[in-house]
């Protein structure tokens, strides 16, 4: 009784510190398709937004509420959208400056596809035990796809992922289990992501036709 009592003293008034959490990129490599080949035609790729997933997590328990618990998911999305639709389109290319509607042919691109960040929630938890506390995050994050091309838009939704981890530890196992529960959530949506653009038909169809209009031209794609 008397180490708990000292382990729930100390996690309660602990003079509070900042755990940063370290998170790496998880892209989806096992995306369901229901074709058997990528989508065609080389594609540039605009992803924005990732300063709405920098901030801090919500405490939802009053144990360990006297840290703080930062969070930065923004260079792990920009690399897992990358890697993950890289994996789905025949010709990715990163770009910082889109390319226009009526230049796309030109640089022989068939289209654009932007991605953007539009809301990270981060939620910690940390319920005491009888030896150690038990640190539980839930994390969701949301963003938007849409690809656009000659002819104007065909196809744009809103696509989230979740994710949520629990491990046993103190207070600064609190970034750890964030760690976790993030990558978990980044790779949700990325799976969710993939889907959406590698099934669409109408992002299929046009492709198709661009990719022949573009061969009989003469072009390389």
């Amino acid at each position: 009784m008397r180490n708990f009592l000292i382990l729930l003293f100390s996690l309660a008034v602990a003079e509070g510190c900042t755990y940063q959490s370290a998170v790496s990129p998880s892209p989806a490599y096992d995306v369901y398709s229901g074709y058997d080949d990528k989508v065609p035609g080389a594609w540039a790729l605009s992803v924005t937004g990732q300063e709405n997933l920098i901030g801090e997590a919500d405490m939802v328990s009053y144990t360990c509420s006297a840290h703080n618990y930062p969070f930065n998911y923004a260079g792990s999305f920009t690399e897992s959208t990358v890697s993950t639709l890289g994996n789905l389109v025949e010709d990715l290319q990163l770009t910082k400056s889109e390319p226009t509607y009526a230049s796309l042919s030109n640089q022989g691109l068939s289209g654009i596809i932007r991605v953007n960040a539009e809301k990270a929630s981060t939620e910690l938890e940390i319920n005491t035990g009888f030896w150690t506390g038990r640190p539980r995050s839930e994390v969701r994050i949301t963003s938007s796809i849409t690809v656009e091309g000659e002819p104007g838009r065909l196809m744009g939704t809103t696509v989230s992922g979740t994710g949520t981890s629990r491990i046993s530890g103190n207070c600064a196992k609190g970034a750890e289990v964030i760690k976790h529960a993030a990558q978990d959530a980044l790779e949700d949506l990325m799976r969710n992501m993939g889907e959406r653009l590698s099934n669409s038909p109408r992002v299929r169809e046009y492709a198709r036709g661009e990719l022949h209009r573009m061969t009989t031209k003469g072009g390389t794609k």
